[in-house]
């Protein structure tokens, strides 16, 4: 197995809002998928599928948009969501329900608030702290801040980062978000890979998107009974015991 990593944001890990499913899921290590709207579904090892129905590998939830691409996601239109809009997190890419950040309407604390409202701000919005998913280290003190978008596109950051074209998966501004994939087409190691958002273990959100495999891979600590679930380069993986995390 290669060397598997945790990405270590700067700000704790804000929730995506919750999703609705388009067809019947499987489990890992399950073999069976029903269609979603229209499409036939095709069924991998571990119960991962593609076009048109949902889906699982290792765990985590993935559906296609009527058997139209393939591509996978938490959700194939708005209807699906709970709240907010279903967005690509990158073109093509894996689709996540994103409900825009609320500004802040009051002082927090007014020994460190930078502001109470967006009036206060010369640039950017008035935003409750974290901005950014926090995670390890010393927890600073939530208080507002001003806040601006911290990347405009993908060549504001890094070869393995991406910038979406909305604030989403725990960031209140456009930032790069840590990326060892773009779309399910990125993710050929082994049938039914797809390219979806893995939660940080120490952090419990979203550290980025990673390749998501049938035999044994992992969107959450939930997907791994008897661990939790670690994203790395090449896919994230259930291990065995509890994560090293920064103190």
């Amino acid at each position: 197995m290669n060397k598997t990593f945790l990405f270590t944001s700067i700000g704790l890990f804000f929730g995506v809002a919750a999703c609705g499913d388009s067809g019947t899921t499987t489990g890992s290590g399950g073999g069976t998928s029903t269609t979603g709207s229209g499409g036939a579904t095709t069924t991998s090892a571990g119960g991962a599928s593609s076009a048109g129905g949902a889906s699982s590998a290792g765990g985590g939830t993935t559906t296609s948009a009527g058997g139209a691409t393939g591509q996978s996601g938490d959700c194939d239109t708005n209807a699906d969501c709970i709240a907010g809009t279903c967005e690509e997190t990158t073109p093509g890419g894996y689709r996540v329900c994103v409900t825009p950040p609320t500004e802040a309407v009051a002082c927090n604390d007014p020994d460190f608030d930078e502001c109470c409202t967006t009036a206060d701000c010369e640039k950017g919005s008035c935003f409750a702290s974290p901005v950014i998913p926090f995670c390890g280290g010393v927890q600073p003190v939530d208080h507002n801040v001003c806040a601006e978008d911290e990347c405009a596109s993908d060549d504001d950051c890094g070869a393995d980062s991406f910038c979406p074209t909305i604030p989403m998966l725990g960031r209140k501004v456009r930032a790069c978000i840590p990326a060892s994939c773009r779309t399910d087409g990125d993710c050929t190691a082994e049938a039914g890979g797809i390219c979806a958002p893995v939660t940080n273990p120490c952090c419990g959100s979203s550290a980025g998107l990673f390749c998501v495999y049938p035999s044994d891979g992992c969107r959450t600590d939930a997907d791994c009974p008897n661990g939790y679930c670690q994203p790395g380069v090449e896919r994230a993986t259930c291990e065995d015991g509890t994560p090293t995390c920064p103190a």
